[in-house]
């Protein structure tokens, strides 16, 4: 490339798909193209596509305190701001070409914001764009530097497809790490304890749960070099061959397929010292068809260990798992343990009337439709193995 070289031009390319992958190196990639192209600032960001609202941003602008007075104020009349979202993906924006001098003159934004704080001129261009999201990078000039020329443009179309595809990535990437976050609030809500297990045994998730169980009982249920281990020999036992099933169930091979077959790992009660009820123990593979992969490993069986204890007040439980309000979730597990309307009533200190309106929203919520069965959904949710 005659205006930057050969390796220059490579180590721009080599930035853009650092950042694809470590959201901090976009940083790198504003600063070293926008120093190709004499620009001040540069900004990226990932925003939602029917909002506007940015979920994701990295800005290199120099303009100190100013960013509050562009959020409180003048962005909702940036021009720009209309214009960028809306352009075919490979078009790149030029605001010489788009808003001329006669406009910028009469421009509050343009006049009392952008050009007291040493900026006039930008590029962008939307990199990438799904249903949901899209994702737009910007450079910006000085009205000392000059508008973007045709050198500026030659750059920005040669690596457009590499900020596409790294953007892409990055879309990718958030969608995934949302997902993520929002599962593991989920299974952080049940009672139960969850791990996930790679083949060697290693801890690659758990929730809450576990952890505090961990704690507790670190002789029975411990780690050990980052291994999930068993403190009796029957455990142990399990624990091995619930991997070697998890892991045979994984394998492609039908000879492994074969002996998981014969493997198969039964739900073992662990004794402990401190409650007449034992821990339930219980394997379950991942199934190879599943893509997961986390940052310590890849999870081939998760260990389900079940609290057998009377479990106590459920409401919590039935509040998150059904949507249900406090009150109706003090009736639901009130009424599940076989008491009448009026004994509710008395138990709860509110009206008879109050507790059958609540049940009525109990039924439609959870889909039962007599109190036996709630009584058994409950039951279900306490003891999941019975």
């Amino acid at each position: 490339m005659a205006i930057l070289g050969d390796r220059k031009f490579e180590q721009l390319v080599d930035d853009i798909y650092a950042a694809a992958m470590d959201p901090a190196q976009w940083r790198t990639v504003l600063s070293n193209v926008g120093s190709c192209l004499h620009a001040h600032m540069g900004q990226f960001f990932l925003a939602d596509a029917k909002s506007g609202r940015q979920v994701f941003e990295v800005n290199t602008s120099p303009m100190t305190g100013a960013d509050r007075a562009y959020r409180d104020y003048y962005q909702q009349m940036d021009p720009r701001l209309a214009q960028v979202p809306s352009l075919p993906l490979g078009e790149w924006y030029f605001c010489h070409e788009h808003l001329d001098d006669r406009y910028v003159a009469g421009s509050e934004f343009y006049q009392d914001f952008l050009i007291p704080n040493d900026d006039r001129y930008m590029m962008g261009a939307v990199v990438a764009r799904d249903e949901d999201s899209l994702a737009a990078i910007a450079w910006g000039r000085s009205a000392r530097t000059g508008y973007f020329d045709g050198e500026a443009r030659r750059l920005a179309e040669m690596l457009y497809p590499h900020l596409r595809r790294a953007a892409i990535v990055q879309l990718r990437l958030l969608g995934v790490l949302g997902r993520h976050a929002a599962l593991a609030e989920a299974v952080d809500a049940v009672p139960d304890a969850f791990l996930a297990l790679d083949c060697d045994g290693r801890i690659v998730e758990q929730n809450r749960a576990a952890t505090r169980l961990l704690e507790r009982y670190g002789r029975l249920l411990g780690v050990v070099g980052g291994r999930f281990v068993g403190g009796t020999p029957a455990l142990r036992s399990n624990l091995e061959l619930g991997l070697k099933w998890c892991r045979a169930r994984r394998s492609a091979r039908s000879r492994d397929q074969a002996q998981a077959r014969d493997l198969t790992p039964m739900p073992l009660a662990v004794p402990r010292p401190d409650s007449p009820c034992p821990l339930v123990v219980l394997l379950l593979p991942v199934a190879r068809e599943v893509p997961v992969v986390h940052a310590k490993g890849v999870p081939v069986a998760i260990v389900w260990v079940i609290d057998t204890a009377a479990k106590g007040d459920f409401t919590d439980l039935l509040r998150r798992a059904f949507s249900l309000t406090e009150s109706e979730a003090r009736v639901a597990a009130v009424l599940s343990r076989g008491a009448t309307l009026e004994q509710a009533a008395r138990e709860l200190a509110i009206a008879r009337t109050t507790v059958k309106s609540h049940v009525q929203s109990i039924y439609g919520k959870t889909g039962c439709r007599r109190q036996s069965e709630l009584t058994a959904m409950v039951a279900r949710l306490a003891f999941p193995l019975s």
